[in-house]
């Protein structure tokens, strides 16, 4: 008789061990749910159009397989971009730190002194890492490519071997403007039948770190990052 409750015991604590297992893996799956969608709602209250299929959340029992297909942007600025479904996973222990397998092709369109312009963006490889906090507010992003090619439709090109970067959202300026915190580096950058320009051919490293202060303004890109500057949005460092 004691042999049997001892085996009834530990038959009803496995399946309360796999019932909490499920639970929390649904809270969790729930929770990248969230934060795919706050980040969206929060992108829309500024101005922004995201749209999106999804997202499918997968990888019971021990980690979280996520898809979204079709993912579109259009800025208020006027420019767009789109590409094919962004794949992503995170451990259910850690539901809001996404790794994510970008699109391999891009397009973005913008507008450019009056001008609109089709870039097609190409990789061997695209990944990033979006971390959120618990608001669905992405907090810190980073970002790698490699053989990166983007042609424009009227016949520039540019190479690049391999691109990183880094932001982070900082504690906002002493006026209350939202700051983020900007570093990277782009190696093998070939400007390669791209139009005349004051840089050389060729580029080995370019490496930058800067804090950014405050929204760009809605407007022609040109004239937004100039009025931006001049009220203080960029602090080199």
């Amino acid at each position: 008789m004691h042999k049997r409750k001892l085996a009834l015991i530990a038959a009803a604590g496995v399946v309360l061990s796999a019932a909490a297992l499920a639970a929390y893996w649904v809270w969790a799956a729930g929770q990248v749910r969230n934060a795919i969608a706050q980040w969206a709602e929060t992108q829309r209250a500024a101005g922004y159009d995201i749209a999106y299929e999804g997202p499918d959340v997968r990888g019971f029992p021990v980690r979280l397989a996520v898809r979204l297909e079709a993912p579109r942007i259009a800025a208020p600025a006027g420019w767009r971009w789109s590409g094919g479904a962004i794949a992503g996973e995170a451990a259910f222990w850690q539901p809001l730190r996404l790794r994510l397998s970008l699109p391999l092709q891009q397009e973005l369109v913008a507008v450019w002194r009056g001008y609109e312009r089709t870039l097609q963006l190409e990789a061997a490889s695209a990944d990033s890492v979006v971390r959120f906090d618990t608001r669905g507010q992405a907090v810190a992003a980073t970002l790698e490519a490699t053989d990166v090619t983007v042609q424009e439709a009227a016949g520039g090109r540019v190479r690049i071997a391999r691109v990183y970067h880094e932001v982070t959202q900082a504690p906002p300026a002493p006026d209350g403007a939202a700051r983020l915190l900007l570093r990277g580096k782009i190696d093998g950058f070939i400007l390669a039948e791209a139009p005349p320009s004051p840089f050389p051919e060729t580029i080995d490293r370019l490496a930058y770190d800067a804090d950014l202060v405050g929204a760009i303004p809605p407007g022609e890109p040109a004239a937004a990052l100039a009025a931006w500057r001049h009220a203080g949005g960029l602090d080199r460092k």
